[in-house]
């Protein structure tokens, strides 16, 4: 099944005035079940803007953009906010936590929004998430007690907890140091063989390495695509 559908897809900002720059140029892209893309490119070269189109965090200038086989232009906010919380799972480079919030309630986060598991059993699905990312017994710990591969191993678990077809992952190892990169990564291949569809902004030759597909960014435009 095809999740991701994209059509010639640009993004101007400031369109008309004298700073207006073109951050995509008539991208065509797509993900299907069991991808796991890496886009790879310098600062500047699209790759967060276009994450942020395909999450429906931003919309594009022109273009064709399909969710699903849904056009997601046609989408009210709020549709597009369900997409969100239900068929995406976002992974930021700075984990994108509270601080002092409790390992639980950063978990639980997604399911306040979603109505779809009743209070008392948000607990019990929030613990086997951690169980999964390699997390038992971290629920009551705050999260500036972690390090900082655990708080980005905490981010996966908040992203899986609603069962999305779909993680994106910007800059996911950024802040980590080699060893925690390779274990996040890892894990991210492992969600990969069980099913879910991963895409991967990186500047990391090391870790566009570790998946199936890569794409070159440049200037807004999709260069090459090399699979394994």
């Amino acid at each position: 099944m095809t999740l991701v559908k994209m059509n010639k897809i640009s993004k101007i900002y400031n369109k008309g005035k004298k700073n207006q720059f073109k951050a995509l140029n008539e991208i065509d892209f797509s993900v299907d079940e069991g991808d796991m893309i890496a886009i790879r490119g310098s600062s500047g070269a699209g790759k967060s803007t276009l994450l942020h189109i395909i999450g429906c965090m931003d919309t594009q200038t022109s273009g064709h953009y399909y969710f699903c086989g849904e056009y997601v232009k046609d989408m009210t906010q709020q549709q597009k906010a369900v997409i969100r919380n239900k068929k995406i799972g976002f992974v930021l480079q700075d984990f994108g936590l509270l601080e002092y919030q409790s390992v639980l309630d950063a978990v639980s986060l997604p399911l306040l929004f979603s109505n779809e598991i009743p209070v008392s059993k948000m607990k019990k699905h929030c613990l086997e998430y951690l169980a999964e990312v390699g997390l038992q017994g971290y629920a009551t710990k705050t999260v500036n007690e972690l390090s900082g591969g655990e708080k980005q191993r905490v981010a996966i678990a908040r992203a899986l907890v609603n069962n999305p077809s779909l993680i994106l992952a910007d800059e996911p190892t950024g802040a980590l140091d080699e060893e925690n990169a390779y274990n996040v990564m890892k894990l991210l291949q492992k969600l990969n063989e069980n099913g879910k569809a991963v895409v991967i902004v990186t500047h990391d030759s090391d870790i566009a390495n570790m998946c199936k597909t890569q794409i070159t960014m440049k200037y807004g435009e999709l260069k090459s695509a090399d699979e394994k």
